[in-house]
């Protein structure tokens, strides 16, 4: 009898793409079994098939390094927000798109939210884009499959691979209401 090889997950990412760039925190798990963002942060162009496809790479070759559990995550500040320069969990969600990327034993599980009216990522509904990929194809699938979701999102002001669309992001987040 033929069974199904269980998939187990060896790598967890996320991905966050604003107007200005994209980010891949290192993503840690802890040994109290939950995951915290940490650095180094990855930044680069997200409209780069190639630079996306070489930090994709280089995160999932990372891992997810087991560290001691923070005693307070109350006092802990965000890693992400900081590279993307938010003050909140609000603001950081306004102004990007984040892609959660799993590296199972022969597969790449990509999932991305889609935007609640509020502005907000939509937790409650299904995903925006939920694709898997045999993993046998490396990580350019990957880039390429979350660049071509990039193009078809129209929530995400001032994110453009149309040179002749405007740049509507704002300046700086005090411009989010």
């Amino acid at each position: 009898m033929n069974q199904a090889t269980k998939q187990e997950l060896e790598v967890w990412i996320s991905l966050y793409v604003t107007a200005k760039g994209a980010y891949i925190p290192l993503l840690n798990d802890t040994d109290a079994g939950f995951h915290i963002e940490n650095e180094p942060v990855i930044s680069f162009n997200c409209a780069d098939v190639t630079a996306m496809e070489r930090a994709l790479a280089q995160s999932l070759a990372n891992g997810n390094p087991v560290i001691a559990a923070p005693k307070d995550l109350s006092e802990r500040e965000s890693v992400i927000a900081k590279y993307i320069g938010v003050s909140s969990q609000a603001e950081l969600e306004k102004i990007s798109i984040h892609f959660s990327v799993e590296q199972l034993t022969d597969s790449y599980v990509i999932q991305c939210s889609k935007r609640a009216s509020s502005g907000l990522w939509d937790r409650s509904r299904e995903k925006a884009l939920d694709v898997s990929l045999p993993k046998t194809g490396g990580t350019e699938p990957l880039a390429r499959v979350i660049l071509e979701h990039l193009r078809t999102r129209k929530d995400l002001p001032g994110l453009t691979f149309d040179l002749n669309q405007p740049n509507t992001a704002p300046k700086d987040t005090s411009e989010i209401g």
